[in-house]
This record gives C-alpha cells, structure tokens and sequence, in this order.
C-alpha cells in the first residue's frame, strides 16, 4: 500500500552518517535536526561547493523527515528550502544520481505538504519535480529508482486529476503506473508490485468512474477504451494485488483490496445494468 508519512520519515533518516552524530548513538529526531542545521549554516559554500550542497541536502531530509513524523508544514517548506539550495549547485549533468534524489525527495515534500495544507498546486510542484527527477533516473542506468519514481509521479497526477476532475490527468497516471509495472515483478519484489498494482487499479476505477458521469471529458488520446473495459482491468489488478498480499500474509492490506475489489464489481454491474453508483476507493 501508499507509504505512510511515518515510513518516509524512517527512510529519511537513514540517510543520516553516523559522522552528523559524532559517532555516538543515534540523536533523537530534535537533535538530529539540530545538528543538520548546524552542519548547513557551518559548511562553506564558496571553498566547498559540493560539500554544502550534500549539508543541504542532509538538511532537507531531515526537516522533511521530522516535517512528516510531526505533520509541521513549517518544518516540510524548510526541507524544501534546503533542497532548492542543493540543486543550486548539484547540475543533472554534473551529478545526475544527486541531482535526481533531491528532485525526489522535493517531490515527496511537496506531495506531503499539498495534504496537511489543502493546496493543490503544491501537487502541481510536485508533478514537476518527479519529471525532473527522471532526467537523472535514467531507465537504462538506474531501473528500480526510475520505476519508484514513475510510482510517485502517478499518484501525484492521479491526485490532481481528481481534484480537477480531470480525466486527462488520471490518464497519465495510469501510463505512470504502467510503466513502473514494467520494472516490478511478483517475484523480485512483490509487496512492491502489489502496491503498483493497487495503484493503477485505483486510477482505471477513477477513470471509469468520472467518464460514466461525464463522457464528453474523455481523454483525446487515441482510441478509447469504454468504461467497462476500464472497470474490468482494474478489478483484475485489484485481484492479483489481493492474492499477493494474502501470498505475503499481509491480511490488513488484502482486505482494503477486497472492499476494492467488490466497490468494481459493483460498478460494473451497475454500468451493465445502464446505472451509475458513486464509488469510494480505498487508497
């Protein structure tokens, strides 16, 4: 399932080099702020270019970090900050796997603050720097990054399009989510592929949802498919997500795709039947 800020934060710091604690044992999270932010104000930018920018970008994650354990926007736009001055330095060219983290993980804040402060253009943001991300995520040089990234860019689109009513949106998200599947497989990595598959069976339904009220905002791209083709892929991804939960023992997660799985087949009946019914996917 969508990683939870919690876990975020977890990833975040352990990012953090044992040097920022002075090898002792790990700070608290306050602590640890502290130090990333007097490491940052410390590190010379003029005779140390590149080595600033990693205090930045540190710095960055550890606000974001904290910003998300403790739902402080205050502390999630300082991580963006820190992050903004990262890529002043770091290029794409240059440094492409350092630029394409912090593209990243500028992301990930801005995906987390559009939520605690109700602003979508936040997403919008975030839609941005996702892409940015992928010219330093190459398909080729670096699969699984890319893929995590093509993740991240389909819920953020699948959420502005939502927000929008935007078909067209949704629609990209779905190529998103199709994309990173091609990275994923049950076999290497299966809760991972579970998600992804979650995830596109929740964008197939949104769309299938908002073209059933509306088929004039079909997306233009090329032949169509109807609604019930539509529904019908996402209940079949729903249903490999559920089986390979249950395989995982994950019964917590395979029963927020059963309710997943019977909200489709309710809607397929329904748009069979000539109806239409309100859905309410769990994420």
């Amino acid at each position: 399932m969508p990683t939870s800020p919690e876990d975020l934060f977890y990833l975040l710091f352990k990012r953090i080099p044992r040097t920022l604690m002075g090898g002792k044992a790990p700070l608290s999270p306050g602590e640890t702020l502290y130090m990333a932010r007097k490491n940052a104000r410390e590190t010379p930018r003029k005779t140390a270019p590149l080595d600033w920018a990693a205090a930045q970008d540190l710095l960055g994650n550890v606000a974001a970090g904290y910003g998300m354990k403790k739902s402080s926007p205050a502390h999630l736009e300082e991580a963006l900050d820190a992050y903004q001055k990262c890529l002043e330095v770091v290029s794409v060219e240059d440094h492409p796997l350092d630029w394409a983290m912090a593209q990243y993980n500028r992301g990930s804040t801005l995906v987390e603050l559009a939520r605690l402060t109700d602003t979508p253009e936040k997403l919008t943001d975030a839609v941005e720097a996702f892409g940015q991300a992928l010219r330093g995520y190459t398909r080729s040089e670096r699969p699984v990054e890319w893929g995590m990234t093509q993740n991240a860019l389909g819920s953020a689109l699948r959420s502005l399009g939502r927000i929008h009513n935007n078909p067209a949106l949704v629609e990209d998200a779905v190529c998103a989510f199709r994309l990173c599947l091609e990275e994923r497989s049950p076999q290497t990595d299966p809760l991972g592929w579970a998600t992804i598959q979650n995830n596109l069976a929740n964008a197939l339904s949104d769309l299938g949802e908002m073209e059933t009220k509306s088929p004039a905002q079909k997306p233009e791209t090329g032949k169509q498919a109807s609604v019930l083709d539509r529904l019908s892929e996402a209940l079949e991804a729903y249903i490999l997500a559920r089986r390979v939960y249950e395989e995982q023992n994950h019964p917590e997660f395979a029963a927020l795709v059963e309710e997943n799985i019977q909200i489709t087949t309710r809607l397929i009946k329904a748009h069979q039947d000539g109806r239409h019914i309100r859905a309410a996917h769990k994420n």
